[in-house]
């Protein structure tokens, strides 16, 4: 049982995400609590986990019957957020893997088809330069193009460039639909298995969850939630009749989901490294002692209220001033998407690094020492000083 439960998952695969969901499950089933563990130094009880972890369990056999006890519950209380951690980070690779094979599979279609994109573009374009030409009477413009290109050749170039042309949000869902096996295998497991907590951020897509894992083995979705249905899933999402693709939501929600942990707006508890990143806030009696200091660095009052207005003011003010100059600002404009209005912003121009950074950067390239992989791995490795897993 020791050396299974402290194997973590080792393949990048829907199976051994299930698997580690499942050891996640028996680490929970051992019900260890032990009640005075406030009562010992955290770095006492995680040598002796790291020891149990890395030990072989006939060295761990030998032991003295307390220490080995004391070392068995050590990895035991320990274990959990470990377990959750692997999961998590398993679940963080294949969501990156389903979207970007995806992708990728997207792009390479996309390129088979480029020269028919080009025809039917070309043809489009001859089309728009007798719309252009102002030599041509208004009254013999449909004349002068189908004189050009037939009717029945410019709807196929329309046609070809519909079908090709994908928008700039595009989450290549038809690439995505491959696969639902593999999401199909993990999903009802993950939903069942890890509990999320919450910051008001992620309070959607956490409720989001939990209707999914209501709704597991039904049919179609209703009323789900739709804020969390960014606008490059909206299309896919939102049929046309208004139902809800159930499909596209489970991708959406998993999209959201990775989004969210990376941003800690879903932790979970017992864990490492996505635990709730609140609970290194100072408590209020610690808080109280350093609170003069802290907002005289930051350059804010004591009072809260102070300073929110204060900041209110500012954004009132800054909104205004952009409200203002909006009509006026040739890279924002108001797009109207499914009866809604959203502000589109123009991305900026890349801007050429300046001759004083080019000259630092081959500066300080030069001065740099040339040095090989194992004598940079010998100098970490002796600043670093190892120290055992665990003191004998």
């Amino acid at each position: 049982m020791l050396d299974r439960l402290r194997n973590g998952p080792f393949r990048r695969s829907a199976p051994e995400l299930v698997r580690a969901l499942q050891r996640l499950e028996e680490v929970r089933d051992l019900e260890i609590d032990v009640g005075v563990s406030h009562r010992i130094p955290p770095g006492r009880i995680q040598a002796l986990a790291r020891f149990a972890a890395t030990a072989k369990a006939s060295a761990i056999q030998r032991l003295p019957d307390e220490r080995r006890l004391a070392t068995l519950v050590a990895f035991a209380v320990t274990l959990e957020a470990t377990a959750s951690d692997d999961a998590l980070d398993l679940l963080d690779i294949l969501i990156t893997d389903v979207f970007s094979d995806a992708t990728k599979a997207g792009e390479k279609a996309r390129l088979r088809t480029i020269k028919d994109l080009d025809v039917a573009a070309s043809q489009l374009g001859q089309v728009s330069r007798l719309i252009l030409d102002s030599a041509v009477p208004d009254a013999e413009l449909r004349a002068a193009i189908f004189k050009a290109l037939q009717r029945e050749e410019i709807e196929a170039a329309l046609g070809q460039v519909d079908m090709l042309v994908r928008p700039p949000d595009d989450m290549y869902y038809q690439e995505l639909q491959k696969s639902w096996g593999r999401i199909r295998r993990f999903l009802p497991p993950l939903l069942k298995t890890l509990h999320f907590g919450t910051t008001p951020a992620g309070k959607a897509i956490a409720e989001a969850l939990a209707y999914l894992a209501e709704q597991d083995g039904r049919g179609k979705l209703y009323e789900v939630r739709l804020d969390i249905v960014t606008r490059g899933w909206r299309r896919y999402v939102i049929d046309q009749d208004g139902t809800v693709d159930k499909k596209a939501y489970v991708f959406c929600s998993l999209d959201r989901l990775r989004s969210a942990l990376r941003r800690r707006d879903l932790f979970v508890a017992p864990s490492i490294r996505y635990a709730d990143a609140r609970i290194g806030l100072l408590s209020s009696t610690a808080w109280e002692a350093s609170r003069s200091t802290i907002c005289r660095s930051l350059g804010h009052s004591l009072s809260a209220h102070e300073t929110i207005d204060a900041l209110s003011t500012q954004l009132d003010q800054t909104y205004r001033a952009v409200a203002a100059n909006l009509l006026a600002n040739p890279a924002a404009r108001v797009e109207t998407l499914d009866g809604k209005e959203e502000l589109v912003l123009t991305g900026l121009d890349k801007l050429d690094d300046p001759p004083s950074l080019i000259r630092l950067r081959e500066a300080v390239n030069a001065r740099l020492p040339r040095v090989d992989l194992p004598e940079i791995l010998l100098e970490i490795a002796a600043r670093t000083e190892p120290s055992r897993a665990a003191p004998v």
